[in-house]
Parts: structure tokens; sequence; C-alpha cells
């Protein structure tokens, strides 16, 4: 199981290293409210519904307690999205609904194979947070990967890339200061691979 006390976070894809899907944190839903629960909330973004595959639109979402904001201390989450020139990161209130801040990374490359469902040519991993950090990892269609702050956006690690452009990446996975992910189903005809890259090296060497 993950290392560390359990977290009401959920800082990765399924909230933890192992993919678990259990956020063994969570103490209020029981199986006596769980019927109570209701929308509270929905929002809108401006990221357009991807043609190909629409349930490749947007990224998973990730969510942190208790974000040191301008606003005061919140609840945040955060969820990428864009179909293949369009790159964007939402960080929402999760109590309120409301865009707390959002980025543009856009791509202006052009594929180099056509998109297709298995293949939609735009940002599917889903991000990662370093938690002592308060880093925001983040892997749009250039293949470049991005850090920002949980907090307003701004930027805190450089743009290095990491895979092809427009390929389908995994979900990034941070395990002892290591951010993995990899390309999948031979989209641009990229070969499989996995890679991982040490985000506190200075040299940014990337392993394949």
């Amino acid at each position: 199981l993950s290392k560390g006390p359990f977290t009401k976070d959920w800082a990765t894809y399924s909230y933890d290293e192992e993919r678990t899907g259990w956020a063994r944190g969570e103490t209020k839903i029981t199986k006596e409210n769980v019927s109570k629960l209701q929308l509270l909330w929905k929002l809108q973004t401006d990221v357009k519904t991807d043609p190909i595959n629409k349930y490749a639109t947007m990224t998973d979402p990730l969510v942190m307690n208790n974000v040191q904001t301008k606003q005061g201390p919140k609840k945040v989450l955060y969820v990428g999205g864009g179909t293949n020139e369009q790159n964007k990161i939402f960080a929402i209130d999760a109590n309120a609904g409301t865009i707390l801040w959002s980025k543009d990374y856009p791509n202006k490359a052009t594929p180099a194979a056509a998109a297709y469902a298995f293949c939609p040519n735009n940002m599917n991993a889903t991000p990662v947070i370093d938690r002592q950090s308060g880093i925001l990892y983040f892997l749009p269609t250039d293949g470049k990967l991005r850090g920002v702050s949980i907090i307003d956006g701004e930027d805190r690690f450089p743009a290095t890339s990491i895979v092809p452009t427009f390929t389908r990446n995994f979900s990034l996975n941070l395990v002892d200061g290591v951010i993995y992910t990899g390309t999948t189903r031979g989209c641009q005809n990229a070969t499989s691979q996995i890679v991982g890259i040490d985000v506190a090296d200075p040299d940014r060497f990337v392993t394949h």
C-alpha cells in the first residue's frame, strides 16, 4: 500500500501510487449515508469537446485540501484538458465550483497522423501533485513535462521534452521523486515505452 499516513487528498490518478482507487483517508462517506449524496455544483469550462473521443477531452481531476490561496485556505480541484492544439490547466474551488485560475499551453504543431478513437491526439495524461513541493506536474500534447505552483499556477519546473508530440500517454505517477509516464497504442507511430525523470535532477535526464 501507499507510503505514509492515509490522506484525504487525491494527488494522483486513482488516488495512490498503486492506483487502488481507494481513498483510505475518507471518513465521512459511509454505507448508511452514501445514498444521500447530491450534486452541489457543476461547471462548464471553455475547453472544446473532442469530436473524435469526447470521453478523452478532460483528464481525471485531482483534489488537494488546505491549499493556501490568496483567498485563504481552500480545497482545490485540478483538471486538464483540450483537443490537440488546446491544452489547459484549471484550478477550481472544490466547494464553490468556481475557477481560481487557469493556464493555456497552446500547441501549434501538426500531428503526423490523423486522430481516431484510440489516439485522439489530445492532452490525456492525468497530472500528478508533489505534496511536499506544492507543484502540479502535467503533460500537454507537445510532449513536454511542466510544473506549476498549486497555489497560483506560477511556473515551478521548466518545459522538458519526455515523450513524442501527440502521443497517447499514461497518467503521471510520482514515486520517490521520479515522475513516470509512457507512450501506448502506437499513437503517432511511436514505440510504446515507459519513461522516467527525476524532477530534482538539474540536468533533467530522461530514462527510457
